[in-house]
């Protein structure tokens, strides 16, 4: 898991509220993070997301309905594992607590 050391908190927290939802925009990763962690900008998740979509981690597309253009994100099968490995390191870390 060599991609998790080179992720920093928010790059985390991207994966994480991807790792049970199928695409989200940027807004709708915004709302997302802001249940589990700080507020994070739309220009700080969109910086975040081209790095993992450079890693390997993260896939887009863009939405064919109105509005036309709409950048969606979801995990690639790798992200998903580093997701769910991050998601028990957590775990484990708040049991811990």
């Amino acid at each position: 898991m060599e991609d998790i050391v080179r992720l920093n908190e928010i790059d985390q927290d991207v994966l994480l509220a991807l790792l049970n939802k199928d695409k989200l925009g940027i807004r709708e990763l915004e709302e997302e993070i802001k249940k589990v962690s700080k507020q994070r900008s739309p220009n700080a998740i969109s910086k975040s997301v081209d790095k993992l979509l450079k890693i390997g981690l993260v896939n887009e597309e863009k939405e064919e309905k109105p509005p036309r253009g709409k950048r969606l994100i979801y995990l690639t099968d790798k992200g998903k594992e580093v997701a769910r490995h991050l998601k028990s390191i957590y775990d484990l870390i708040g049991k811990s607590e």
